[in-house]
């Protein structure tokens, strides 16, 4: 079941002209006494509003238990990244609204108030916006005879922009009866009643109007928040600039190295080979001197055994002969250590075998003399 069948028995205003007859009618004297001060429930506001006016264009399916849920309207107003002042107007619900992240943006509501003197109301962002993290404030109170449109600064210090259309929920009215004053009951002078209500705003005011006598002598309200984070995007945008510059030139300067290595990296490839040629050329010559040496000291040794054997040289001949041969073979055979030993060991042997017939002669030689 609507609102609109729980109410039918209500008759609320059918134009804004109506609605401001009903307000100037009860703006001092309540209606409704049977209404006791307190927060009101839908009931009551839906009642309140049938006599006093105090809310159009009003939609009874727009209420909760406590409170009533206004559109955002047609209307609002901002300052840009560039400090320029955008007040947009006669929006229409095929119109989008950016509520951009890190700003502040005043908009307007569709219901116009008129409210009297025995009733305040407090309002705040419906839940879906407040868990969005936009804020709106704690509550802001409108005094009894306001008359007007609110104009609403929404704070948005998210990292996400929220697109809005009018016609949309926007804030959700609690609406409170106030305590009995005596001045409204009795006093029929109307001054002391204008008193009453001579710190309300006056009726008309517009979006320029509650900026500028609200930030005089200042001349724009900016997000902080905004102004830093453009500042700091500007500077991350100079600093992936300049890491693009150095990674361009980096680059560059990573090529020339890159060839520059190669061709050193060549030059040691073919210089290592030429070492490595030459080398093996002259391990390969040496290898051949020892090999020559080793095969002439081989005939030389080859040639002492044979003069050994038919003992047709002296034996001081001899000695001196292998003497010889002995330094030959240290200088020739150094570096071929296997072959080196082999020849000493037979020179050796035929040392000891020169001791031994040398010895042999002397006896020889004793037995004869004896003789």
């Amino acid at each position: 079941m609507k609102n609109n069948d729980l109410y039918k028995n209500l008759d609320f205003a059918k134009s804004i002209k109506e609605a401001n007859v009903r307000a100037d009618l009860n703006r001092y004297k309540d209606p409704l006494t049977e209404i006791r001060p307190a927060l009101l429930n839908k009931t009551d506001i839906a009642k309140y509003v049938s006599k006093t006016g105090m809310v159009y264009p009003f939609d009874p399916n727009k209420l909760k238990p406590a409170s009533y849920e206004v559109e955002l309207g047609n209307e609002i107003l901002y300052w840009d990244v560039d400090g320029k002042k955008q007040h947009l107007k006669k929006l229409t619900s095929k119109n989008s609204i950016t509520i951009r992240k890190n700003s502040i943006t005043y908009v307007g509501v569709n219901s116009n108030f008129n409210i009297p003197y025995y009733i305040a109301l407090r309002f705040n962002l419906t839940i879906t916006h407040v868990h969005r993290g936009l804020l709106l404030g704690t509550g802001p109170l409108v005094d009894p005879g306001f008359n007007g449109i609110l104009m609403i600064p929404i704070h948005n210090l998210t990292t996400n922009d929220y697109t809005l259309r009018p016609g949309d929920n926007l804030i959700a009215i609690e609406f409170t009866k106030l305590s009995e004053d005596k001045i409204l009951l009795d006093n029929d002078d109307k001054k002391e009643k204008e008193l009453y209500g001579q710190n309300v705003k006056d009726p008309g005011f517009k979006f320029d109007d509650y900026v500028d006598s609200a930030i005089k002598p200042l001349t724009s309200v900016q997000s902080s928040l905004e102004q830093t984070v453009g500042k700091m995007r500007i500077q991350v945008e100079e600093a992936n600039s300049a890491v693009d510059e150095v990674k361009s030139e980096s680059k560059k300067t990573s090529r020339i190295i890159t060839w520059a290595g190669i061709v050193i990296a060549a030059t040691l490839v073919i210089t290592s080979l030429t070492v490595f040629f030459q080398t093996r050329s002259l391990i390969v010559d040496a290898n051949k001197y020892v090999s020559d040496s080793t095969t002439s000291i081989s005939t030389k040794f080859d040639g002492v055994k044979g003069l050994i054997s038919k003992q047709e040289y002296s034996i001081a001949e001899l000695k001196t002969l292998l003497e010889i041969l002995s330094k030959n073979l240290d200088t020739a055979m150094e570096g071929n250590d296997i072959r080196s030993k082999e020849l000493k060991d037979e020179l050796k042997q035929l040392e000891s075998r020169l001791k031994y017939i040398e010895e042999k002669k002397l006896k020889k030689s004793e037995i004869i003399i004896k003789k």
